[in-house]
């Protein structure tokens, strides 16, 4: 898609919003879009540093526009190459088509996102991406998610604080999203309850660490397709507040490890100080080491 072309997209997919039929230049483009009214819904979001097609076009940086105010909740929604811009049905915004395939880095980009006015408040964000090959501080800092869902194709990127200092979000579901080292990865953020579908693919050892320090985590789950091989790392839970429930959750999801190589050296769940460790029953535990992980509480 030529820039020519795109810009005419993004003004077509305006007025099919405002109801207006006038033309516009770029620069007026932003104020028709502050003034778009949005509600409280949801809103989705996906790869806005490689918005253009990765090396076809230049001059313009999707991840400058993200952290414009006007443009915080510009949707774009995967879809075929050739569907045309219009409006998604679930957040009333306009959707411009990402291509399926294409792989992206999205360190920093979603970085530092706040809501414009306390009235606007949070959101519950949707990020629907083909592959990704760099998580790093993708999310740091962001204020705008109530809660955040990942739907992702692929790829294998690192995960260092990804998740980190996000003080308003209290759910991360990942749907497909896979790191290759999850570091720091949620640190700070005080209002997380709980992530889900988590999946890691390193053949080191350290995929975890400090990767839930300080966050208020209740419940974390592992993806079904996590490989057993891809996570002989340390889990240290003990600054959680990690519920029995949550315990059992996370024991149900875990890969058996049995038979990997030192996998007794490294599938090590720590729970000291949680809420689970005083009330987990025998029973319970023991579905965690008959798959080959130490739980020590």
């Amino acid at each position: 898609m030529s820039l020519t072309s795109t810009l005419q997209a993004i003004a077509d997919a305006i007025r099919a919003k405002t109801g207006k039929t006038t033309t516009m230049t770029p620069a007026e483009m932003p104020s028709e879009i502050a003034g778009i009214e949005t509600g409280r819904g949801g809103v989705v979001l996906s790869s806005l540093k490689h918005f253009f097609n990765p090396g076809t076009e230049t001059g313009i940086s999707m991840a400058a526009i993200v952290r414009n105010r006007d443009f915080a909740w510009w949707c774009i929604t995967k879809t075929s190459d050739d569907t045309p811009p219009g409006i998604d049905k679930d957040s009333g915004l306009p959707k411009i088509a990402l291509i399926s395939g294409t792989q992206y880095d999205l360190s920093y980009v979603f970085g530092g996102m706040i809501s414009p006015t306390s009235e606007q408040g949070t959101y519950d964000v949707v990020l629907d991406i083909p592959e990704v090959t760099n998580w790093q501080y993708s999310f740091y800092n962001n204020r705008l998610a109530r809660s955040l869902a990942i739907k992702c194709e692929g790829g294998n990127g690192s995960g260092v604080r990804a998740f980190s200092l996000m003080s308003h979000t209290e759910t991360i579901d990942l749907d497909g999203a896979q790191f290759s080292i999850c570091a720091h990865f949620t640190t700070g953020s005080d209002a997380l309850r709980a992530i889900t579908g988590l999946m890691v693919n390193t053949s080191g050892h350290a995929a975890f660490q400090n990767a839930f320090l300080g966050a208020a985590i209740e419940k974390v789950t592992f993806h079904q397709n996590q490989q057993p091989s891809k996570c002989l790392s340390p889990i240290d839970l003990s600054s959680t507040v990690l519920t029995v429930d949550g315990a059992v959750a996370l024991f149900a999801s875990l890969p058996d490890v049995t038979g990997q190589t030192n996998y007794s050296t490294y599938c090590i769940i720590t729970l000291t100080g949680t809420p689970a460790a005083a009330g987990l029953t025998a029973e319970q535990l023991a579905v965690a080491t008959a798959k080959g992980w130490t739980v020590t509480v």
